[in-house]
């Protein structure tokens, strides 16, 4: 009898385990089945994600050509200041949009995006030199009006000028040569204190 209360309980613990396996199996199923799902949702949110970018991108590629249009118009129209000025307000809220819309877009895109505003910036940019008259500055001013100032200046040859130099230089001997009074410059000078320079 132990033999077959032996064989009874190996069946037994055997039933026991299987009973266990049986009923882990359909909990291995089920966490398989929900990984399945949840991949399946993770899949599935992707693609709508996907779809929702480029569904922004459509909105941007039709917002951006709108207020491209609208900025290619007035600068198209601009003949006074105040039509400039209104193209670069626009201009700034064109750059503006595409700031805000980098993230979201394809590297592609936003190239195109940065060429059309360098066009549109350019455009601005020589129809306001055209329209607005060139700056002068002070400073051109003051060097004209001291060249044009005449200089007080003795013409004769030999003329002494405020500061002790000759006014215009000596004319030449017979020989071709410049007098010896040229190369001293102190020649017939009386009473005065005299300084010789460097460059003399």
């Amino acid at each position: 009898m132990e033999t077959a209360n032996c064989s009874a309980t190996v069946v037994g613990n055997q039933d026991v385990v299987f009973q266990r396996e049986r009923s882990l199996l359909p909990e291995r199923l089920q966490r398989q089945d929900q990984e399945r799902q949840l991949e399946a949702e993770r899949q599935k949110q992707k693609r709508q994600n996907q779809e929702v970018v480029e569904e922004k991108s459509d909105f941007f590629t039709v917002a951006f050509a709108w207020e491209r249009a609208a900025v290619e118009e007035l600068l198209q129209g601009g003949e006074s200041v105040e039509w400039l000025e209104e193209a670069a307000a626009q201009l700034q809220r064109l750059q503006k949009l595409l700031k805000d819309w980098v993230l979201f877009l394809a590297a592609y895109e936003v190239r195109q995006a940065q060429q059309a505003l360098a066009q549109l910036q350019a455009a601005l940019a020589d129809w306001r030199q055209q329209l607005q008259p060139k700056m002068r500055f002070a400073f051109k001013t003051r060097r004209k009006d001291a060249v044009l100032a005449p200089k007080v200046v003795d013409a004769a040859p030999g003329a002494l000028v405020a500061e002790g130099t000759l006014a215009s230089p000596p004319s030449l001997t017979e020989e071709g040569a410049v007098g010896s009074s040229w190369l001293c410059d102190f020649s017939n000078l009386k009473s005065q204190v005299l300084e010789k320079r460097a460059e003399e």
